[in-house]
């Protein structure tokens, strides 16, 4: 029947056959044939297919009905297996499994790019199920399902799909029609993915016609149309996981791709993205995705070539990232290269990141072998407007970005209000430049890691001694400490506060540290000079603040006050001679150690001169 039409064997057999043949007409036994067949290392291949046993061993009984056999021994794939075989007469089919450690994935994955993804071995079943004949030269249905625990295969992929070697996760494939040039896949891994598909074989060379994957347990049901969907729910998607394998994926191929996913935790570079709901549609080279939700809305396209994902279009109406701390693992570690980052037009309405509103943001890139160049980077809000340039430069792990920043306008309250610290400053028009480069991407920046040079202009404010802590975001001065420190030695100028009219000062960013010689606190009550180092990676200060008093400008009014206008006018021209020496008289000099947190002032003393610094500050420009 089927079964013979279907297979063709070979080696050596033993035969016991029993055979009934009625001799007359009266007899109430009908023609029969029964027997068992001894396999002694024999081949059997399913014809059309590269499925194949070897070196079978053990007894094959069979009827006119039914084929079976227990325990039998054979080769799959150079690998032991178990086989049996029996009819089910109910279902019209015979049936063959094999089970045994067999390398499905060496077989099958070696010479394609999952080698890397999926390696192991683990025990198998193999269930050939063959479709009675009804007609002689019929093609019989044969369907093929494998199915496995996978212990012993790691899956090196993001989650939910990654498992380690040593977990067990059920995986079945079933194949139907095998036998014919169009078949039916059908996919279930654990409860993380099910799928169904419908894939043409021409000249042993398959393409997808149409089909559907879900993330979790639902049915996958296929659609009328040809085309791939995706979709279902992900509890968390990691972009930065996925984008080393998502940017080398080739596209062109196979049906129009269609996406609708619910998102509850969408991960991009260490921020985090909540309740997104996402749909994709891919035709050709081209994927165009509408993001929706609380924390994003608007389109995003994605432009392939052979060589993967080469460009990115976004128009974004708002983005609400909430940035995730760094654990340190691999996982916090994006291990695509400046070189293959592909090339970006981002453009968003409202950008927020944690409570930092940064408002209008536009970001323009263009890759370069083994770069990607920044050609504008502009963020505009009403407590920042700030405009760059730089670069991202090397291979993953050997790394490095370089960013020139000019901070066109800005206010420094509203700055701080955005750290949380509202209150350490009244004003503060804030203008400036950053030029600096660090290890790694440009999203690993942190000021202790950063080298190069930073110059600040701050006009027209009010520091006040409030909340301990501004010095953890600000760090160049310790602005929560200093006024209290000064309303201690000058409280009748520094009791309410110290207004300012300028702030300005030139850093040098090296090893960690920040280093001046020239910046400088200017304000109608006194200037303030500040020489030094502000550790910032140790978050700590080894400065010298000298407190010059304006004194002598309130000299002759109190003279009026106390003894008339002669008075004031002789003090007037004693201020007039002696203006230098009367601020002198009433100048401080501290040195300022400690955290930023606590940082400790020491009063020198002023006829004393101050040991010479030996930082790098003597080379700024």
């Amino acid at each position: 029947g089927a079964f013979v039409e279907r297979v063709a064997g070979k080696g050596p057999t033993g035969l016991d056959l029993d055979i009934v043949v009625p001799l007359h007409k009266a007899s109430t036994r009908e023609l029969s044939v029964a027997g068992n067949i001894h396999l002694k290392g024999n081949n059997l291949d399913i014809r059309d297919d590269d499925i194949s046993l070897e070196n079978i061993r053990g007894r094959l009984a069979f009827t006119p009905e039914d084929f079976s056999g227990s325990g039998l021994e054979a080769r799959l794939l150079d690998t032991p297996v178990t086989v049996d075989v029996w009819t089910d007469s109910k279902a019209g089919t015979t049936n063959i499994r094999c089970r045994g450690p067999v390398d499905f994935i060496g077989q099958y994955t070696q010479q394609s790019a999952l080698a890397d993804v999926i390696n192991g071995r683990s025990d198998w079943e193999v269930l050939l199920s063959i479709g009675r004949l009804e007609r002689r030269y019929q093609v019989p249905d044969v369907d093929l399902r494998l199915s496995s625990m996978l212990e012993g295969i790691a899956v090196n992929l993001p989650a939910p799909f990654g498992k380690l070697k040593e977990e067990k996760r059920p995986l079945t494939l079933a194949v139907t029609r095998i036998a014919q040039p169009d078949r039916f896949i059908q996919l279930g891994y654990a409860d993380v993915l099910q799928g169904l598909m419908a894939v043409e074989f021409k000249q042993r060379t398959a393409s997808l016609e149409r089909g559907q994957l879900v993330l979790g347990t639902a049915e996958a049901v296929l659609p009328g149309e040809k085309t791939l969907g995706i979709t279902g729910k992900l509890a968390r998607f990691s972009l930065s996981e996925w984008l080393p394998l998502l940017a080398g994926m080739q596209g062109g191929g196979g049906p129009p791709v269609k996406v609708d996913l619910g998102i509850a935790e969408l991960e991009v570079m260490r921020h985090v993205l909540r309740d997104v709901d996402l749909q994709a549609e891919t035709a050709g080279l081209v994927q165009e995705i509408n993001l929706a939700g609380k924390s994003v809305s608007g389109t995003i396209e994605l432009s392939r070539t052979s060589r993967g994902i080469v460009k990115v279009v976004a128009n974004l109406e708002k983005l609400l990232l909430v940035s995730l701390p760094d654990t340190g693992s691999e996982a916090d570690v994006l291990t695509i290269g400046p070189g293959d980052f592909p090339e970006l037009h981002i453009s968003i309405g409202k950008l927020k990141i944690n409570d930092i509103k940064l408002g209008n943001t536009l970001l323009d890139t263009v890759r370069a072998p083994d770069a990607m160049e920044v050609k504008q980077l502009a963020v505009a809000s009403k407590m920042l407007e700030v405009q760059a340039t730089g670069n991202w430069r090397g291979k993953s792990g050997f790394d490095r970005s370089w960013f020139d920043v000019e901070i066109t306008k800005g206010r420094l309250d509203r700055l701080l209000e955005a750290f949380d610290y509202a209150e350490e400053v009244d004003g503060g028009e804030l203008s400036g430049a950053i030029n600096a480069g660090w290890q790694g991407a440009p999203w690993d920046f942190e000021p202790g890691r950063a080298e190069g040079k930073l110059y600040l202009n701050i006009r027209d404010g009010q520091l006040k001694s409030v909340k301990p802590g501004a010095g953890r975001v600000f760090g160049l001065v310790s602005l929560h400490t200093l006024p209290r420190r000064l309303s201690l030695d000058f409280s009748d100028l520094f009791k309410k506060g110290f207004s300012f009219d300028r702030i300005e000062g030139n850093f040098v960013l090296d090893g960690g540290n920040a280093y001046t010689d020239d910046l400088q606190i200017e304000g109608p009550a006194a200037r303030i000079d500040i020489t030094g180092r502000i550790g910032l990676a140790d978050q700590d200060y080894d400065q010298l603040v000298t407190v010059v008093p304006n004194l002598s400008s309130s000299l002759p009014l109190a003279g009026v006050l106390a003894g008339g206008p002669a008075v004031g006018a002789a003090l007037l021209l004693a201020e007039q001679l002696l203006n230098d020496e009367i601020d002198e008289m009433a100048v401080r000099r501290y040195a300022v150690t400690g955290p930023w947190s606590e940082p400790v002032y020491e009063k020198l003393d002023v006829r004393k001169k101050p040991p010479a610094s030996s930082d790098p500050a003597e080379d700024i420009e």
